[in-house]
């Protein structure tokens, strides 16, 4: 590949180039610069280049050149630093190893679920510490295990890092006696396996280590870690085999992601598995384990120009900020370098620096562990007793104008905690007083940006946000017969399971999507399984089961709305669903359209269009149909009036012969005429008869 780079380089009117996938290529030459008119390099998935490195790559052609220019100023040097990305269930153990890892010795963080004196120890969200290692420095991400911290996995997962997963002997034996070891191997690692490898396809061989190994008899050991291997391989294949047989090549993604695909080799290397107990004499694992992180971690060697080193070293040695004002680095550095240097930084997982985002772009986040310290202010594993605290040690302050008091204080918390509406003087109380890491301006944007919360929102002088999943409210049934007429898709998801922070960031994407694109004044209910927007004589609403593995959109319309209500719900649920799809590529999203008709008649069971012709789900069912990232309606086939068959009622109305149901009360439909709507009306009015019948048979029963 390489003596290929260097033979393009006499093509001087070459515009693009796209070498991605070359998995094995290391290196590009300088020679490939030359091409003046080159505008375009794809690398993606060259994740073994050295030089450039491949997170320099990751950033495009312009980055390439600066990383090139650089080096002809200066000698290259040699750097070495890896992310270890360390998952898997809450009180699995995972603490205790990275303590152990950079002590030397066994350390033992003793926590329980029922024991409060220690629970406070438990990770929240995910910190982030380095690991000395021989000619190389390993930075260990410890991912916080309950549900209420995968919200933040967002802000740490990095596409080039080494996936170390820690799974407890106890907890799979106890999973295994009530469920089966198939699916306590699945609870236990093969869901957080799935989620990283799915976001990061190009990740190599992960690390295993097995805690808590004095919970089973010592000659059952092996036999114990036998079956959990057995059943992770046998999930891989039942993972593969159902992407061969029921979704199109486009739509493998376990096939796409390298090491899971690759049958040949076995899911977790036999010299590359560690058992750990609870004895704290124990040592020879330990060196094992960092003699193994040691050399994995070699494999993450590049080289960077020594100015840049300069300028990294910069960035790290500001120990006093926890955020730093990008025009200190512009002052000190040119603009070019210096943000070539960040995005290069910002990829490799060292800082954060979203420059596509602008609220974002004027800061550097350096010390990435104070991100999930502002998140656990919002989301807490023992929220109830968190609360209890802060008020013992509340003393009232002022925001813009407002004397928050005790009591003013009290009714603030309480809003939070049933149903999620968060007035900005409690976060900003939150965030500077119990905090103070970032800006008040700032970390806000930055929860804002990454779909925790929603707003501000503006009501009686008062400024507010929301956050669902804080809510401890959920929706009731109102909404199924809210409005004239009912327009309604379901989205179920196969696959995986989808977790449920998943659905709460839905919920926010849902909220945004709704404020952003309506001018008139709306109302908004938010729970922790959903929420509605009214807007003048329509509302939406966005629910979720999670249990079920399901999300409803619903645009409640009168008549003369229909046409707009339609493409509303179309557009609503095209926007969820690449958002989830692009958030969690494990699921498998099926559409259904509930017949608005049947919705009308009030029927107990409404027929269904499940992935019709006419609407391109995100996944078709057909396996050599291409993937649909997106829900499309023929528009012209769909338009105006026609007399068509209901889709519960079409087989009785085709014997018959007589279409009577206008087809926007049946199909989706964009544009409907001030006349034709007039005739939808009338035929509402004369079936409304039947519809009270239908309402008067079922209270009967």
């Amino acid at each position: 590949m390489l003596q290929l780079l260097c033979r393009l380089s006499k093509l001087s009117q070459l515009e693009k180039l796209d070498i991605s996938y070359n998995y094995e290529l290391t290196k590009i030459d300088e020679k490939v610069m030359a091409l003046n008119k080159l505008q375009k390099l794809y690398c993606h998935g060259c994740a073994k280049l050295i030089s450039p490195p491949y997170a320099v790559c990751q950033d495009g052609i312009h980055a390439i050149r600066e990383y090139f220019k650089a080096l002809s100023q200066g000698r290259e040097i040699e750097v070495c630093n890896a992310p270890v990305a360390i998952v898997g269930n809450s009180l699995a153990g995972k603490t205790s190893i990275v303590k152990s890892l950079r002590q030397g010795k066994r350390v033992l963080t003793m926590r329980s679920e029922s024991d409060v004196s220690f629970i406070d120890e438990a990770t929240k969200g995910f910190e982030v510490h380095d690991l000395k290692l021989a000619a190389t420095t390993a930075n260990l991400i410890d991912h916080g295990g309950q549900d209420v911290y995968h919200i933040a996995y967002q802000y740490a997962l990095k596409e080039n890092n080494i996936p170390l997963y820690v799974v407890s002997f106890k907890q799979f034996r106890e999973i295994s006696h009530i469920k089966g070891s198939q699916v306590a191997a699945k609870e236990t690692c093969w869901d957080w396996m799935s989620h990283l490898y799915l976001s990061c396809p190009l990740l190599g061989p992960p690390l295993l280590v097995f805690t808590h190994a004095d919970a089973v008899a010592s000659q059952h050991v092996e036999v114990c870690k036998d079956n959990f291997l057995e059943e992770i391989e046998r999930l891989r294949g039942n993972m593969l085999t159902e992407e061969s047989e029921f979704h199109g090549a486009k739509q493998r993604e376990f096939q796409k992601v390298l090491h899971l695909s690759n049958t040949k080799a076995p899911v977790f290397h036999p010299e590359e598995i560690f058992i750990f107990s609870d004895n704290q004499a124990e040592t020879s694992n330990i060196e094992n384990l960092k003699l193994a992180l040691g050399n994995r971690c070699k494999t993450f060697k590049t080289f960077i120009p020594e100015a840049w080193n300069e300028i990294t070293q910069f960035v790290t040695d500001q120990t006093d900020k926890s955020v730093i004002n990008l025009s200190l680095i512009e002052e000190k550095y040119s603009v070019e370098e210096s943000h070539t240097v960040l995005r290069y930084m910002h990829n490799t997982g060292s800082i954060l620096w979203y420059n596509q985002i602008a609220s974002l772009k004027p800061f550097v986040f350096h010390q990435i562990r104070h991100i999930s310290e502002t998140i656990s202010l919002l989301f807490h594993h023992r929220a109830e007793e968190k609360w209890k605290e802060r008020l013992a040690t509340f003393t009232s302050f002022l925001y813009e104008g407002r004397q928050i008091n005790r009591t003013k204080y009290e009714e603030m918390v309480e809003d939070f905690k049933h149903d999620g509406i968060l007035d900005s003087a409690l976060l900003y109380y939150l965030l500077t007083k119990e905090s103070g890491k970032f800006p008040f301006e700032v970390a806000v944007e930055l929860l804002k940006s990454f779909k925790v919360l929603h707003g501000p929102v503006h009501k009686r002088s008062k400024e507010y946000y929301l956050i669902p999943f804080a809510s401890q409210s959920s929706m009731d049934g109102s909404w199924e017969t809210d409005g004239d007429l009912q327009l309604r898709l379901e989205i179920e998801f196969g696959g995986l399971p989808l977790p449920i922070y998943g659905f709460h960031l839905a919920i926010v994407k849902f909220l945004d999507v709704l404020n952003e694109e309506t001018s008139l004044p709306s109302t908004m209910i938010i729970r922790n399984n959903g929420s509605t927007i009214y807007h003048g004589e329509s509302s939406t609403h966005f629910v979720h089961c999670f249990r079920e593995q399901k999300v409803t959109v619903q645009v409640s319309t009168s008549t003369k709305l229909l046409a707009s209500s339609w493409e509303r719900l179309i557009k609503t649920t095209q926007l969820i669903l690449e958002y989830i799809t692009s958030t969690w590529k494990a699921c498998r999203p099926s559409g259904k359209v509930v017949c608005p008709h049947c919705l009308y008649l009030r029927d107990p069971l409404p027929g269904t269009f499940v992935d019709p012709d006419w609407l391109c789900p995100v996944f078709s069912t057909v396996a050599d149909s291409p993937m649909k990232c997106q829900l499309k309606v023929d528009m012209k086939a769909f338009s105006g009036f026609q007399p068509t068959f209901c889709s519960k009622r079409g087989a009785k109305g085709a014997a018959s012969g007589r279409p009577t149901v206008p087809s926007p009360l049946v199909y989706p439909c964009y544009s409907i005429s001030v006349d034709e709507t007039q005739k939808v009306t009338e035929y509402l009015s004369k079936v409304i008869s039947q519809r009270r019948a239908i309402s008067s048979s079922k209270r009967s029963v």
